[in-house]
Order: C-alpha cells, then structure tokens, then sequence
C-alpha cells in the first residue's frame, strides 16, 4: 500500500449505511407507479440486483417508463426519505479518511448514484474531505465500465497537474460493480461489508482485490 497515492471510495453500504435507504426507495416507487412485485422483491434482493453489474433494475421493473421519468422520481423519493431513514457513516469511516489525508493521499467517490443525491450525502457526512466526488450524471456510463475512473483522474490532472499509474490507485466498495470497475481499469481493489462467501465467489472472476469484512478491518490494515 505504500505505493497508493489515490484512494476512490463507493459511498452506499461502502462508507454509509444506507443500505435499507436505497432499497426502500426502491420498493415504494413500485408502489407509487403501482407496479405488482412479480418477482416477490425484498430488500436484500435489490440490494443484491444493485451490486451485479449483469443485472439493471431499470430493465427488470420500471422498463415501461423512460428513463428520465424513473431517475428524476428515484432522486425525488430518495430526497424525501433521506430524511426520514437518514444515511450515517460506517464506523471507522471518519479515522480512514483523515487516515487519507494525513499520508497526503487524494481521495474520492464515485457512486452509480444520481449525482445530485451522491454530492448531497457527500456534503452533508463528509464536509471539505474529498479531491471528487462523482455519480451516474456526471459519467453517464455505470461502473463496472471505466469512465468513471478515467473522469476523475481528469479532474485530479486539472486541479493538481499530477498524473498517476494504475498501480497508485486503490479502489474500495461493497460489490462487484466496484471490484470489476477496479478489475477493468487495471488498479487494485479493495472489498468491505460483504459475507465471506460473496468474496470467495468474486476471486473466482477477478485476482485484482483483497477482503475486509467491514471497513475497521480495512482500516485497521491500511494505517500500518
């Protein structure tokens, strides 16, 4: 890890608990559009269908409206339920990140999340902490495709004038979105808050991350 001089975080179920969020909002716009839960979805199952990058709850549910109609709705909804069910930092989120800055590392999320959305929570959880920060309006293209990466290093060259390897870039998040994005890019990545089966499953597709059960354990490695 000496070598790491840029640290990206997902932010959803990586560094906030917000999984019961996400899903929530998911299941009442179902209901607000009136849409019959064929598929019998639970929570745990969106959760699941947001973290496999071969599967889009667009395609699956909300296909007989546009685009624009379900992200404009979803952020909408989210808005109105973040207050309701708020998002908070895993533990140790906040030493990790200040661990960041104290190496002099730059540091960054990218979400699949609408924008608007990602920069609030950013905002509001993690003030004046962050060299980017960066959702699904700004790149268009969902992670695990490499877009993502590629507009923050950008952004990065633009602000610092500095350029970096692949292997100076550490990419942390809970799914295979993350990891396969991570994989696809070439850097290393690193998964957390996941069971130990899911990353037994995920090293048979990708030699690219190391497993942490949650973020102490990444933390309390990444500080040495």
């Amino acid at each position: 890890m000496e070598k790491i001089k840029l640290a990206i975080y997902d932010l959803d179920s990586t560094l906030i608990d917000s999984k019961y969020l996400c899903t929530e909002v998911a299941l009442r716009m179902m209901s607000y559009l009136k849409i019959e839960n064929k598929l019998n979805l639970t929570h745990e199952d969106i959760y699941e269908i947001y973290s496999d990058p071969k599967r889009d709850l667009y395609t699956m549910v909300f296909s007989d409206f546009s685009h624009k109609y379900i992200h404009d709705l979803h952020t909408e909804m989210y808005s109105d339920m973040d207050g309701k069910i708020p998002a908070h930092p895993f533990p140790y989120v906040d030493k990790m990140i200040d661990n960041c800055k104290d190496r002099s590392l730059y540091i960054g999320i990218i979400s699949n999340k609408e924008s608007s959305l990602v920069r609030k929570d950013v905002n509001n959880l993690f003030p004046n902490t962050m060299d980017f920060v960066l959702g699904i309006d700004d790149f268009k293209i969902k992670k695990p495709d490499t877009s993502c990466i590629e507009m923050a290093l950008d952004i990065l060259h633009k602000k610092y004038e500095v350029f970096l390897n692949k292997d100076e870039i550490l990419f942390v998040g809970d799914t295979e979105n993350d990891i396969a994005c991570a994989y696809n890019f070439g850097c290393k990545g690193i998964l957390v808050n996941r069971k130990k089966d899911v990353a037994e499953e995920l090293l048979k597709k990708y030699n690219n991350f190391d497993y942490f059960v949650d973020i102490k354990g990444f933390y309390d490695f990444f500080k040495r």
